[in-house]
């Protein structure tokens, strides 16, 4: 249980960066499959989001918790829609 904890403290730091996480495909990458990567990146945050969730929260120091949650889930919407039919070659 001190694992869990633990892991959910680290988490809840982590999470309310993920805006720039996400983008750090866009910043370092400089291969073709940049929406890959980000959606690497989404679903990477997405286990430190259920991590998060073990731990009772507390406010967010860039955008409120309700409304933090609802944009990286929309942003995983849009990334995985533009990374899967975004390809129009």
């Amino acid at each position: 249980m001190q694992i869990i904890q633990t892991l959910g403290m680290i988490s809840r730091m982590i999470f309310p960066a993920w805006p720039a996480i996400l983008l750090l495909p866009l910043l370092l990458g400089k291969g073709e499959n940049t929406l890959g990567q980000m959606l690497v990146m989404w679903a990477v945050m997405l286990f430190i989001w259920l991590a998060k969730r073990a731990v009772p929260t507390i406010p967010s120091y860039a955008i409120p918790e309700p409304i933090n949650t609802y944009l990286f889930f929309a942003a995983g919407v849009l990334i995985f829609i533009f990374a899967r039919f975004g390809k129009s070659r």
